[in-house]
């Protein structure tokens, strides 16, 4: 099931699902489904379309760990940088706030992830609450022909106050970075608040 992304807020629950973290995105194929494309590309410069730059994600959960999927169509993998720099390459920008979305422009309690094949591998950087590389996540990048497939199990010690027992909320959003090897060409999103701007008050609503 699509999430319409073209909805006030986008709004999904996270599949009930324990996927072993190695890349391979066929477990993931009923759950939950989020589509980024042409219609988030107006802070992509000089976009090509979706084989330039798209992507499908997918979010689960079980009781040790959040996890995150996506598989990026890109004609060009540009990533020269690791940790506080992944984003300027190709990465995923991931972004949680315990609760639901703010009423007012904020982006206290935000905790940012970035995801990338790096030159030091595959690599979960968090940005905040502190900068760090997330050693206890499991992650795998790889990529194969046009695609990226993004694979990450992060445990929910690493999601300081978010809440998952059934009924809870949090709010979510990510990015998906390009450079084409000439440098950061833009990103598509599943709502504003991550780059250009931080404002968790335009993020989407994760139901657990």
């Amino acid at each position: 099931r699509r999430v319409d992304i073209g909805a006030p807020r986008p709004r999904f629950s996270p599949a009930r699902l324990t996927p072993a973290i190695d890349g391979d995105l066929s477990e993931w194929a009923a759950s939950e489904q989020i589509a980024l494309g042409p219609g988030q590309a107006e802070n992509l410069q000089e976009y090509g379309g979706p084989g330039d730059l798209s992507a499908k994600a997918w979010v689960a959960m079980d009781d040790t760990a959040l996890y995150f999927a996506a598989e990026v169509t890109d004609n060009v993998h540009d990533q020269p940088n690791a940790r506080a720099a992944m984003w300027q390459g190709d990465a995923i920008q991931l972004d949680f706030r315990p609760g639901n979305p703010p009423r007012r422009s904020t982006f206290d309690q935000v905790i940012e992830f970035g995801l990338a094949l790096t030159p030091e591998g595959s690599q979960l950087w968090s940005w905040m609450p502190q900068e760090r590389v997330v050693s206890e996540a499991q992650i795998q990048v790889i990529r194969d022909g046009d695609h990226t497939r993004y694979e990450a199990a992060i445990p929910w010690e690493a999601l300081p106050g978010i809440v998952h027992a059934a009924g809870s909320v949090a709010a979510f959003s990510f990015t998906v970075n390009e450079s084409d090897g000439g440098g950061f060409r833009g990103w598509l999103e599943l709502t504003p608040g991550i780059c250009g701007g931080k404002d968790a008050s335009h993020f989407a609503l994760l139901r657990f």
